[in-house]
């Protein structure tokens, strides 16, 4: 899928964040691999779901299980993105 697809769809499965979207993608290689990566998984998922293969719905239930997992991180990295000070590691009060 071509860059400017890939931050679409991201920005309408994260529809609040637009703005730390944009700066994640631009700024991490890591977090467009994940976005690709989930990108991937949602196009694999919508396969299965349409399959008649024996073992499809087995498959769809791995791929749905993915995608949270891999929304999850998204969701945390982005957060990471917007409130950077709160990613950072507590110095215990000092």
């Amino acid at each position: 899928m071509h860059t400017a697809q890939t931050v679409a769809m991201i920005k309408r499965r994260f529809a609040a964040c637009d703005e730390v979207v944009e700066h994640a993608f631009e700024s991490s290689e890591s977090f467009r691999e994940l976005c690709r990566d989930y990108l991937a998984c949602v196009t694999a998922l919508a396969r299965w779901r349409e399959s008649d293969a024996a073992d499809a719905s087995a498959r769809a239930e791995e791929y749905a299980a993915l995608l949270g997992e891999l929304g999850a991180e998204i969701q945390t990295r982005l957060r990471a993105t917007a409130h950077p000070e709160l990613s950072q590691p507590s110095n215990g009060g000092v």
